[in-house]
This record gives structure tokens, C-alpha cells and sequence, in this order.
């Protein structure tokens, strides 16, 4: 390890919101990591796509933070912590901007709080996220002190992201978050699809739905798998209504193969029902439908970021 874990005793530096309230009597300390100012362009790091955003960070001898933007109408931003060892007890993280040991000059400034729990990663919502990045495109460092009594009975622990090489990625992640999709997963992953009355072309609405779906699908290569129901009433008889609810289904199989889906990953499935003379002709036209879900192999997604959660940080926001 380099030397960016570092421990400072009383004296040596205080953290003014009260990162360390102690009394004059009791010893000061703090477990620290930091980097080095001499090793900076390889701790941020990013990757892109149309579906999610990621830009990173190695905090020395800790772990990562990864600040991640998904795809979907609102663009949610967020920002976890990964730290190597966990979290050993129950805690309150703060968050805290401030000018780094060579900018004499500034003030510290407390961007939020989270309560912290064992075997969870502590978790920012995206106001404080945004805070975060602010903060670190003026130049300032972000720190996150915490108290683990289990592990370190006597001493403060702050992770600390830098903002040594932070623009060059966060430029990169701007642009990655400029061209994200504005539907995400939940959005399209099973659609309703109409017909027109005895045919195979798709309402205006369906056809602009299917559009999406396939466009998200094809930049999403976590989808393995594709399910289509096809649904067929409006005939004079069940076999005709099988034969036509059978046309849509492979109508709908064929689209997502012309998009570069392997065919062996798609099943179809058909009914049908004609003979009632209970059945409105409304009803039936409205049947003239099939269903698509996608699938995902679940190893390839985090799902605790794709959760609705709430803004995280910020005073008033409880955990569901």
C-alpha cells in the first residue's frame, strides 16, 4: 500500500464541522485515506453505455466509490461506497466538501448524512451525489468520516475521494450522461402490444412502444432471454384465430431477430378464443394483442441500483 492510509493523532489536524467533537482531554485520532498528490491520473476511472454511466474512483487502501447514472425519464444519479472490509457496526457517515492541504483558503462545508449498517454499502441518493460532484469540479475533496467502534474503538475512519485527474472522467461521464436512453429496464420489460383488427400490423402506439423496446434491448447485453404471448379473437373459429395469433408471434420474433437477438433465446406462446357469442366484438378487437417480457441474466446487474429509493443524504429522506 502507499502511503495515502494515514493515521494523525490529536494536534495534528482538526476537521471544523465537527468531524472529530472530542473534548481537550480525550485523544484525537483519525484513520485516514487519502492519495498521494504525486498518484493521481489512474484513481478515476468510467464506463459508458446507453443504458448506465459509471465513473470511479479508488480511494487508496478503502475501496471505490462509484458515482452511476441509469437510463430511464428521470436519470437518477447516485453515489456507493465499496469498502474492502465492510461496515462493522451500525454508524452515521457525514459528507463533507473541502479544500485539499494545498489550497490555503476556504471553508468546509457539510453536503449530507446517511445512517450506515453492517453488510450494506453506504448509499447517496442524487441531490447529495450531484452536491459531491459539484465539489469536486471546484476542486475541493470530499471526506467521509464515520465511527466504527468494533474495529476501531479509538479512532475516527475517513475515506476521502481527491480531486487530483477528476475532470478529464467526469468530462467523459457528462457526455455518456448527455446520449442515455429515456427509458430504463423497468420501462420496457414487458410491453402490451394491439393489432390492427385481423391483421399484422401493430396500432401507431405499439409500433412506437416496439421501437423502444428493441432499441433499449439492444443496449442492454444483460437480456438473455425474450417471451412473447401472442393472443388472436377476432376469427370465426379457434383454428384461424391459432394460425393468426401464431403470424403475430413470429411477426414479433422476427423484429427482435432482424435487431441481432438470437432466435434459439425466444419462445412464443399462442391463444386463442372465438366461439363465445358472449365475446363483444370490442373485446375481441381489444384481444388482438401480444405481451413481450425480457429477461436478464442476473449476474451481469445490480438490482439495489435500479431500485426506487429515496433521496438518500438528504434531511427528511427514510429509507422505505
Amino acid at each position: 500500500m502507499v502511503l495515502s492510509y494515514r493515521t494523525w493523532v490529536a494536534g495534528l489536524k482538526f476537521l471544523g464541522l465537527g468531524v472529530l467533537c472530542l473534548s481537550s482531554a480525550e485523544t484525537l485520532s483519525q484513520i485516514r485515506y487519502d492519495q498521494p498528490i504525486s498518484q493521481y491520473t489512474s484513481y478515476w476511472s468510467g464506463s459508458a453505455s446507453k443504458v448506465s454511466c459509471v465513473l470511479s474512483y479508488a480511494i487508496d487502501g478503502y475501496g471505490r466509490a462509484d458515482f452511476t447514472m441509469l437510463s430511464g425519464p428521470q436519470k437518477r444519479l447516485s453515489l456507493e461506497l465499496f469498502p474492502l472490509v465492510g461496515i462493522g457496526q451500525k454508524a452515521q457517515m457525514r459528507v463533507i466538501s473541502a479544500p485539499p492541504a494545498w489550497r490555503h483558503g476556504g471553508e468546509e462545508l457539510e453536503l449530507g448524512r446517511i445512517d450506515i449498517f453492517p453488510g450494506f454499502n453506504p448509499f447517496l441518493g442524487d441531490s447529495v451525489s450531484w452536491r459531491v460532484l459539484t465539489s469536486l469540479d471546484q476542486g475541493l475533496e470530499i471526506l467521509f468520516p464515520f465511527a466504527d467502534k468494533k474495529r476501531y474503538p479509538r479512532d475516527t475512519v475517513v475515506p476521502v475521494i481527491a480531486p487530483m485527474g477528476f475532470q478529464q472522467e467526469f468530462s467523459k461521464f457528462q457526455e455518456c450522461s448527455a446520449q442515455l436512453l429515456d427509458v430504463a429496464y423497468g420501462d420496457v420489460a414487458m410491453n402490451a402490444y394491439l393489432f390492427k383488427e385481423n391483421t399484422l400490423d401493430l396500432q401507431p402506439l405499439s409500433r412506437a412502444a416496439l421501437d423502444k423496446q428493441i432499441l433499449y434491448l439492444t443496449n442492454d447485453k444483460s437480456i438473455n432471454n425474450i417471451s412473447i404471448l401472442a393472443f388472436a379473437f377476432e376469427r370465426g373459429s379457434n383454428e384461424a384465430n391459432q394460425a393468426l395469433a401464431m403470424q403475430r408471434a413470429n411477426f414479433l420474433k422476427q423484429e427482435f431477430v432482424n435487431a441481432g437477438f438470437n432466435a434459439d433465446n425466444i419462445s412464443t406462446q399462442t391463444y386463442d378464443d372465438a366461439g363465445s357469442s358472449t365475446v363483444l366484438k370490442e373485446d375481441r378487437v381489444f384481444g388482438a394483442r401480444a405481451i413481450v417480457r425480457l429477461y436478464r441474466d442476473d449476474t451481469l446487474i445490480d438490482p439495489n441500483r435500479e431500485a426506487l429509493m429515496p433521496d438518500i443524504g438528504m434531511p427528511g429522506a427514510k429509507l422505505p
